[in-house]
């Protein structure tokens, strides 16, 4: 009896709400503590997720670290149960990849008794032990959305995702019962400028369960968080000053019927270079006997000191009234914050960057390339610099050899930006540049040295001129009447009746151009004393219309040439002409706004 016991307690707590094949609700590790740094700001760190701690809080911030480093903290909670947790980054540039692991355990002496069938007293018949762990192990990836994708609101966009996998075991005596699950979290983080960003958070968001081996299965809840930072103090901050003052905010919920939001909200100082001070409020989730919801606010504080990249962190954290429930939570790290830089990093950076280490001889910066990869070719004019960085890839630079050359892919139509770092031997930027393209659409059958080939990528980036499901274009073939007031439809944004009920016989010349110039706007002459061209006499129905377009520079193709108005207009001719209108190059000018859509 006094060895069953153990295992009967065990067994009762898997079974507890459990009959008849009923799921329960497991708990994840992160759900009851996380680590230091952000307990110490009320556990406010979906948006400010910039360190080894991403890992366990919003993946998306393992964009922000640099190089690598580490966390461990533990603490114990009432005494009884000890929670540790692990984690380890590193960082290739504008990437991050962590792994983590967060536990908890707790182990007890249960006092074996019964009844003594003679007296009928209680009576003490030895003890027996009963453990329980709760492990989950994490695998993250953060990056910066603008690596891959070329649009404004993707280049200040980070995504992490983090796969979990989950174990729990149940001890007592000889009996062991042990549980095994996964689960996903993913997150984004939004960089508005300088001094704010927003994030959010799905924790747990597959529908998964965690399965013992007696069959039973507990369902892995899911959990949704959003929040920002504010940069108030420092630089690049809302009010400069030599000190850094952060302000945390995130909200949480379940999105179960009837259960509220809570929120958590936190600060961090620092008054030096080397200190931080944290203060927060952590709000919890209470559930009442009668299933009701009561919501508890916690105070948190903390500190962290470092010296150079290692640091030391210590929070404390309440955990509702009783003088037994308060939490001492320490964390040892490397790698400083890359929210504050050490007092090493700033010295660097104001004057190792004055310093010129590369002349990039290809591409040119605010160019247009047509091929899905670009070669980048320079050479190294520093003898400091030991590696290049081209958009997160490093290039060893031997001594003897400062040349320096990559292919790297251009992966989509539109802006890219190439960044490119030099390193000196400690892997310490010394100075970045930068070179921005747009990559145009290109044809199979548009070769480069086509006489309209430019006019015809434009008119594609611009959606306004497309090709065919072979990848070509077929500039040769003849325009249709109908083709080409769709063109125009398309150019001004309004759908004339022209454009949906046209004949779909082709367009000559002299009919194109005047289709165009109407388009166009185009004033005509009151009176031509001669035709616009040698074999377009004055007294030519469209004469007015096409000195109109000459004028204007539509027709620069033809300059020297015959005009041959019942001459069919090919495709290449109406890219060609409509990019010269005024609509289409206030486009245009938009279109290779150097300044929108690069950081």
């Amino acid at each position: 009896m006094n060895k069953m016991l153990p295992a009967l307690i065990a067994i009762f707590l898997l079974v507890l709400c459990s009959y008849s094949g009923a799921i329960t609700t497991t708990t994840d590790p992160l759900d009851i503590v996380a680590t230091t740094r952000p307990l110490g700001m009320g556990n406010a760190f979906i948006a400010a997720a910039d360190d080894a701690n991403s890992i366990f809080l919003n993946p998306a911030g393992l964009s922000y670290a640099h190089n690598w480093g580490l966390t461990s903290g533990t603490t114990s909670m009432i005494s009884d149960v000890t929670y540790t947790s692990l984690g380890v980054y590193w960082s290739t540039g504008r990437e991050g990849y962590g792994l983590g692991l967060v536990g908890a355990n707790t182990w007890k002496n249960i006092v074996l008794t019964y009844i003594d069938p003679v007296t009928g007293h209680i009576v003490a018949g030895g003890s027996a032990g009963v453990g329980y762990s709760n492990y989950v192990l994490l695998l993250s990836y953060g990056v910066e959305l603008g690596k891959y994708f070329n649009s404004p609101l993707l280049d200040r966009t980070s995504f992490g995702v983090s796969f979990k996998s989950f174990f729990q075991q149940l001890s007592a005596t000889d009996e062991t019962f042990s549980a095994n699950g996964i689960d996903l979290d993913i997150g984004l983080i939004y960089k508005a400028n300088s001094w704010l960003k927003f994030g959010i958070y799905g924790q747990n968001i597959l529908p998964s369960n965690l399965r013992w081996n007696t069959g039973i299965e507990e369902e892995i809840p899911a959990n949704y968080k959003s929040g920002l930072s504010m940069k108030l103090m420092g630089e690049d901050a809302i009010y400069g000053s030599s000190q850094d003052l952060y302000f945390n905010l995130d909200a949480e919920n379940s999105f179960i019927k009837d259960r509220p939001t809570i929120f958590h909200t936190g600060l961090e100082w620092w008054p030096l270079d080397y200190l931080a001070i944290r203060l927060g409020v952590d709000q919890e989730m209470l559930i009442n006997s009668n299933g009701t919801y009561d919501i508890e606010s916690n105070f948190t504080s903390g500190l962290g000191i470092w010296s150079g990249d290692f640091g030391l962190d210590y929070t404390y954290h309440q955990y509702g009234p009783l003088s037994d429930n308060l939490t001492h939570y320490f964390s040892i790290s490397y790698g400083f914050p890359r929210a504050k830089e050490s007092p090493e990093t700033k010295v660097e950076k104001s004057i190792i960057h004055e310093v010129e280490c590369l002349v990039i001889n290809t591409p040119v910066d605010k160019s247009a390339i047509y091929e899905g990869s670009v070669i980048i070719s320079g050479e190294i004019t520093s003898d400091k610099v030991s590696q290049v960085d081209i958009n997160g890839d490093r290039i060893e630079v031997p001594k003897g050899n400062r040349a320096i050359y990559s292919k790297i892919d251009v992966p989509a139509v539109g802006k890219f930006t190439v960044i490119i770092n030099c390193l000196d031997d400690n892997m310490k930027p010394l100075k970045e540049y930068k070179i921005r393209l747009f990559r145009m659409p290109s044809f199979s059958d548009v070769p480069e040295n086509f006489w309209a080939r430019d006019k015809i990528s434009l008119m594609a980036s611009l959606k306004i001129f497309g090709g065919y499901s072979d990848d070509t274009f077929k500039p040769n073939k003849t325009i249709t009447r109908a083709e080409l007031s769709g063109l125009l439809a398309k150019a001004s944004g309004i759908l004339s009746p022209e454009a949906i009920d046209n004949p779909a016989s082709p367009v000559n010349r002299a009919e194109g151009v005047v289709m165009i110039s109407r388009f166009a706007k185009l004033k005509e002459p009151d009176v031509i004393l001669e035709g616009p061209f040698p074999d377009l006499p004055g007294r030519h129905w469209a004469a007015k219309t096409i000195t109109a377009a000459k004028a204007d520079g539509l027709l620069n193709y033809l300059s020297g040439k015959q005009f041959e108005p019942k001459r069919s207009m090919t495709r290449a001719e109406a890219a060609e002409i409509i990019s010269r209108t005024e609509l289409i190059k206030e486009k245009e000018s938009e279109l290779y706004d150097w300044e929108a859509g690069f950081e």
